[in-house]
């Protein structure tokens, strides 16, 4: 009986081996024909021309070099190549915890004109005031633009927000650090969105740096009346609730990968629609770039926002109380509701003014460049240029310059 066993097993080993030979090499030119496509792919094969299932074969992360490259680019576009340069300056001891900022030299009076100091908004860094600088460079005696601690192209610390005050104090000190090792002793602070928030926040600490504050398009000026109740939009709740989560624009992106950067270039011509197609690309190209590097500091911003923009301190009662001269400057369609800094401007203890401006939303200074700057330089530089024989590129179909107006 074990005989027999014995050999129906060998006779099973017999008939089996061939199948097993031949099943290997099956796997084997598989897995030769799949890393040769692979191959050939990555040396062949470009985003623009590979369909969506293939690109996420080859997509990879943009790194920090290529997001300075992007920068140089979209500067060199808006102001000039050897116009600029740029630092990161040490916010802590830790390695990964620096500011990184651009830095203009102005070409007026460099003596007795004042330092302006440009602090960004969400999911963007200081090149998104690029279209700016020319005329501005020529008012002001320095231009820094200074990408927030954990943003932009400024470093990626480990940091995990407690609570509203925490992030607060992160991107304060942040700013105070790079001002202090930069050596600016007073400043025309300019703040949009999120970076007003920081910047009123900033002044309120520091107001003995502060030589006038600007307040551009300022989020969580005060709460404002809910347009949707919970329940009644599905699509509203499901953002509430993704903001309560912790979930920011930059790992929206990070998430969707290389769909990411479609997305990012669409967003920017129907946005910024502007006619110079080498520019758009610039700006899509940077705003994805620094998106890419991580979420960093825009953890934080789901303490300092309520869901769908609402204050969870509102900065009014702050700036209405600071010493020095306050301006807001709206887009007359800024969704951040102009009326409320028209409001907190007539509370001002010193000089409060608001600039309404016409043809011109939340980025009134790529909308309505010269409007913008004329409001600007009214309020912090009286008597300078408002105009210079460059001009930035325009956008396709914007309104007609006109005087700004206010409310």
């Amino acid at each position: 009986m074990r005989r027999k066993r014995d050999t129906i097993a060998l006779a099973l080993r017999r008939v089996s081996a061939p199948i097993a030979s031949a099943v290997s090499a099956a796997l084997s030119a598989a897995a030769v024909a799949a890393i040769s496509l692979l191959t050939v792919g990555a040396l062949t094969i470009t985003p623009d021309t590979m369909a969506p299932f293939a690109w996420h074969l080859f997509w990879r992360r943009v790194t920090r070099p290529e997001a300075a490259q992007a920068e140089a680019r979209l500067l060199d576009l808006g102001l000039g190549a050897g116009r600029w340069r740029r630092s990161d300056t040490a916010a802590s001891s830790a390695p990964d915890d620096y500011v990184h900022s651009v830095s203009i030299d102005g070409t007026g009076d460099t003596v007795r004109s004042p330092t302006l100091v440009m602090v960004h908004g969400l999911a963007n860094g200081g090149g998104i005031f690029t279209r700016n600088l020319r005329p501005l460079s020529a008012a002001f005696g320095k231009v820094h633009l200074v990408d927030w601690r954990g943003a932009g192209l400024s470093g990626r610390p480990t940091y995990e927000p407690v609570d509203h005050d925490s992030a607060r104090d992160f991107l304060v000190d942040g700013l105070e650090a790079w001002r202090a090792k930069e050596g600016v002793d007073r400043m025309v602070l300019l703040g949009h969105s999120m970076g007003g928030l920081i910047s009123a926040h900033y002044a309120s600490r520091y107001p003995e740096r502060v030589d006038h504050l600007v307040l551009v398009g300022p989020a969580a000026v005060q709460a404002r009346p809910r347009r949707i109740q919970p329940g009644e939009s599905r699509m509203y709740d499901l953002a509430e609730q993704l903001w309560k989560d912790g979930y920011t624009p930059s790992g929206f992106l990070n998430f969707l990968g290389p769909w990411g950067k479609r997305l990012v270039e669409r967003y920017a011509v129907r946005r910024y629609g502007l006619a110079d197609e080498e520019y758009n690309e610039a700006l899509a190209d940077y705003i994805y770039a620094i998106q890419s590097l991580g979420t960093g500091s825009s953890a934080s911003m789901n303490q300092l926002l309520a869901p769908i923009a609402q204050p969870r301190v509102p900065i009014a009662p702050i700036v209405e109380k600071l010493p020095m001269p306050v301006t807001y400057i709206y887009g007359e369609h800024d969704w951040m509701n102009p009326g409320s800094g028209v409001a907190s401007a007539a509370r001002c203890r010193t000089d409060g003014v608001a600039r309404v401006l016409p043809g011109g939303g939340h980025y009134i200074f790529i909308d309505q460049p010269e409007l913008f700057e004329q409001a600007l330089l009214e309020r912090v530089a009286p008597g300078a240029p408002h105009r210079v024989a460059v001009r930035h590129p325009t956008p396709a179909g914007a309104t007609p310059a006109g005087a700004a107006y206010s409310k």
